[in-house]
């Protein structure tokens, strides 16, 4: 009995996004780089660049305005099918807070862009 989710698996994906960011050359599956010139070990997760993690396309190309996250990613960011649990700084909503960062406000550093309130941490700060 399988209690987890299936691997992820964009090159044969019937998900109608992932066969189209396939079939029209948007996106291409990560393949782990072999040692000393060996074959490339497939992973079966659709290729990002680092955070935000835009997608890359078939010639290599992180593509602008385009991310993915979640699932898809399974073998390249462990763990993504799990629920954020609630006070635990997530690392799934992390990711999701640089996707929204960099789609709203694209060419601005993560330092420089304006960051979430943090009621818990304000309530400390007034309390202390």
């Amino acid at each position: 009995m399988r209690s987890s989710s299936p691997p992820a698996d964009f090159p044969h994906s019937a998900n109608p996004v992932l066969h189209a960011l396939r079939e029209d050359g948007l996106g291409r599956a990560w393949e782990i780089p072999g040692a000393d010139g060996a074959q490339p070990v497939p992973t079966g997760a659709l290729e990002v660049g680092p955070a935000p993690y835009r997608v890359v396309d078939a010639t290599g190309r992180e593509q602008a305005g385009l991310y993915a996250v979640g699932v898809p990613l399974e073998s390249i960011l462990w763990g993504t099918q799990l629920q954020p649990l609630a006070r635990t700084n997530s690392r799934f909503l992390r990711e999701l807070d640089e996707v929204a960062r960099d789609a709203l406000l694209p060419g601005v550093d993560a330092q420089e862009a304006p960051q979430a309130r943090d009621p818990e941490r304000e309530h400390a700060e007034e309390s202390a």
